[in-house]
């Protein structure tokens, strides 16, 4: 969940959160400002990614939250329920930090470019684990995806390629 007090700005940071997962792409939840109204799918058991316009935060923390993330866009501070960032290899969180800061003070797509370089290091080998047989569909072999690696990263990749995201 993502918060800010600017509407155009909140539903620019939700579209931008999604497109940050390139390759991968949301297939959940999607709602860029969510209406009044439908603040009761801020408890919704499945992912979502809304965003929640400032104003109603507090009548959103009113309801049952379980295993929510927010992102406060305004303040740029996020709460999380889990220690998720821990979980990223070391290496690939600290070049990610250092690119995102040098990119703070720039426009343009300097800040998607850095998540991309984020993703290729953690993702970009997975074509060294696809197999192939002649008239067989390709298959990938999480094994060989993970092995070989840091420990850090072998840790983080055997937790995501158990994730729904990466899976679909």
């Amino acid at each position: 969940m993502l918060t800010n007090g600017v509407r155009w700005e909140l539903t620019a940071c939700v579209h931008g959160s999604a497109a940050m997962l390139y390759p991968m792409y949301w297939q959940h939840i999607y709602i860029p400002v969510l209406p009044p109204h439908l603040l009761d799918y801020c408890c919704a058991p499945m992912p979502y990614l809304v965003g929640v316009h400032l104003s109603l935060l507090e009548r959103v923390r009113s309801r049952s939250l379980e295993d929510v993330v927010i992102l406060n866009v305004d303040t740029n501070t996020l709460e999380s329920p889990q220690n998720d960032l821990q979980n990223l290899p070391s290496d690939v969180l600290h070049s990610l930090k250092s690119k995102l800061k040098k990119q703070s003070t720039a426009t343009g797509s300097g800040v998607a470019r850095s998540f991309l370089r984020a993703q290729a290091a953690l993702f970009g080998s997975y074509r060294d684990a696809l197999r192939y047989k002649p008239g067989e569909p390709i298959t990938f072999c999480e094994e060989s995806f993970v092995a070989h690696r840091s420990s850090t990263m072998k840790h983080f990749l055997e937790m995501a390629v158990n994730l729904q995201l990466f899976k679909q």
